[in-house]
Order: structure tokens, then C-alpha cells, then sequence
């Protein structure tokens, strides 16, 4: 059958309206600080210590699974603004800038706002006016003498896609929501054999292409995981 306005119209009425009439529960959210930061392994056998792994973002936005992987044949997908990518409606959020070391504690951040349903993806913003990760420590390559590092990274950009699988239901609220974060992921992607290029003693982003891959890794959003606790 072929779907005309007549039909189209009732539809997104529907769903409007089953997304205001559904209930909102406020979750208390952490930060989880890096397991072992003393010796976080990459994959080449290269041996990282942090002493810093500073964040900052801002404003959380928690989303639905898209409407294409629920109704593919229904009706098309009009985004709210340009850049919506692929990523269903915003039913949570987690306001405000948050700074934390995951190279510490555990750190609060605040309580976030999630709508009853289905999620799957998260989204957040790097500032604008400042660095958005700092990471610092030494770097053990394979049969190299350990050697300092130090990156800031800034980047005025949203990290799309984060991933967020979660069932939120009132009659069974979660106690918390975490933020994890992968940080072999992020650093696993450079190469830290790469030679002290300047003579300053530590690596840089002015050692080669080294601080390109780093930047390049802390843009992964699979790197940044959020996950509920029932």
C-alpha cells in the first residue's frame, strides 16, 4: 500500500505524541578513572603510564535507536538541524561542562535526564575555549627505555555516535549511569616508536605524525562508552 499524506500525518502524530507522554527519570552519572593506569597495553606490546588524562565536554545528549532501524519502509527521516546524522530522537541529556582526570577518582557529574524507552547512541560537545583532553605519562615501546609524553588536545567539534545501549524504565530505574573510557583505544592507534624528533626529551605533537594519530584517536567515539547500572 502506498502511503500518502492522509496516512503519513496520523503517523507522526503518533510518535510525537507517545515521546511527550512518556515519563522522566533523573540518574545520578560518574566518570569511572581508568583501570590500571600504571600499565595500560596496547596490542604491540608498547606499555603507557598516564599521570594525566584530563576530559572536558559539555552538554550530553542521550539518543533513541533511529527511526530508519525501526519503521526502514514507513516514511523518511527528517533530521532536526543539519549534522543530525544517523541517530534517532534526543530523549536524555546530561547539561552543563564537565572537567574530569580518569587518571583519579571516580567523578560526579551530575544528574542526567532520561525518558523512558530505548537508547542507543550519545553525543557530547568539546569546548569551544579551551583544550578538550590532556594526557600525560611516560611511554615504553618494545625494547625502548621509557620516555615522557605530553598531548593537548583541542577541538571545537560534537563526538557523534558514542555508544549507549539501554532499556530505561521507570517501574525498574538504573542507580547510576557511567562514563567509560577506552583509552587503549584512543592511544592504540599511533605509533610511540616514533623518535624524539625536536631533542626536547618528551614526545609532542611536534614529533612527526605522532600528534596527528593521537588527535585522530581521541575523536574515536567508540573510545567513549556509557552504560547503566541497574
Amino acid at each position: 500500500m502506498r502511503l500518502t499524506r492522509i496516512h503519513i500525518l496520523p503517523l507522526v502524530l503518533c510518535l510525537g505524541g507517545c515521546l511527550e507522554g512518556r515519563g522522566a527519570i533523573d540518574v545520578q552519572t560518574y566518570a569511572v578513572p581508568l583501570q590500571g593506569v600504571d600499565d595500560v597495553a596496547l596490542s604491540d606490546g608498547t606499555i603507557l603510564t598516564l599521570t594525566t588524562a584530563q576530559f572536558v565536554f559539555e552538554d550530553v545528549l542521550f539518543e533513541e535507536p533511529s527511526l530508519a532501524a525501526r519503521w526502514p519502509s514507513l516514511v523518511p527521516i527528517a533530521h532536526a538541524h543539519a549534522g543530525h546524522d544517523y541517530s534517532g530522537a534526543e530523549s536524555g541529556e546530561l547539561k552543563g561542562r564537565h572537567t574530569v582526570d580518569l587518571a583519579g577518582e571516580t567523578a560526579a557529574l551530575g544528574s542526567a535526564r532520561l525518558l523512558e524507552g530505548s537508547f542507543a547512541s550519545a553525543r557530547m560537545q568539546w569546548p569551544a575555549d579551551g583544550p578538550a583532553a590532556v594526557l600525560e605519562g611516560t611511554v615504553s615501546p618494545p625494547d625502548a627505555g621509557p620516555l615522557p609524553f605530553r598531548f593537548t588536545i583541542s577541538e571545537d567539534r560534537t563526538v557523534l555516535n558514542m555508544p549507549f545501549f539501554a532499556e530505561i524504565d521507570s517501574s525498574d530505574p538504573p542507580t547510576t549511569l557511567h562514563l567509560q573510557v577506552d583509552l587503549a583505544r584512543i592511544l592504540g592507534q599511533s605509533d610511540w616508536t616514533t623518535p624524539d624528533q625536536d631533542g626536547d626529551g618528551v614526545l609532542t605533537a611536534a614529533d612527526g605524525a605522532l600528534g596527528t594519530t593521537v588527535r585522530f584517536g581521541v575523536r574515536t567515539s567508540a573510545a567513549y562508552i556509557w552504560e547503566i547500572e541497574q
